[in-house]
């Protein structure tokens, strides 16, 4: 009898191992993953929440950085209308007391290129194509000068039409375009 007793309490043991790891155990990882997903959801709804609180902040400050963001926008040209950067060139010259030789390299404003490139050459005083160059790089555009060549000019340094320190200077100017 007592063999008895020990059977039965092991058949019964087994049973309840048996209904643990078949019903009991599968509901608790479905809690565990319940519970993950919900910390998730917390965490995301969190997030988004802060994200939300930058967005009104960002609207609040908007006004004081707007007029930044157009100027920042107007350093860059149209590069279907570069005249009003030419302008800027040939007034900027004339300003600096020279008048170079402005060219768009050909093929300039062709394909999908984020910057335009113009060529000038000057023939005239080191002083006055540094000033140039000087009011380009403090100027209202987004540029860069490039592959400048300088040399000693052609012209007789004697003659009253061309005083002495006259050079024949030569670079690239890279005005960045707007995408």
């Amino acid at each position: 009898m007592e063999k008895k007793i020990y059977i039965t309490s092991g058949i019964f043991a087994l049973l309840v191992i048996s209904l643990m790891l078949f019903f009991i155990w599968p509901l608790f990882l479905s809690i565990k993953n319940n519970s993950e997903n919900l910390l998730s959801i917390k965490n995301n709804a969190a997030l988004l929440k802060l994200q939300n609180q930058e967005i009104e902040n960002f609207k609040k400050i908007y006004p004081d950085y707007q007029s930044n963001l157009a100027i920042m926008e107007s350093a860059f040209l149209e590069k279907d209308n570069p005249i009003d950067f030419i302008k800027f060139l040939e007034n900027t010259a004339r300003d600096s007391g020279s008048n170079p030789k402005i060219s768009l390299l050909p093929g300039a404003l062709q394909g999908n290129q984020n910057r335009v490139t113009f060529q000038v050459f000057f023939s005239d005083d080191f002083l006055k194509i540094m000033d140039f160059c000087n009011k380009l790089e403090g100027g209202p555009y987004a540029i860069t000068i490039e592959n400048i060549a300088i040399k000693s000019s052609n012209q007789d340094a004697t003659s009253k039409n061309y005083p002495s320190g006259k050079v024949d200077a030569t670079f690239s100017i890279h005005a960045f375009v707007k995408q």
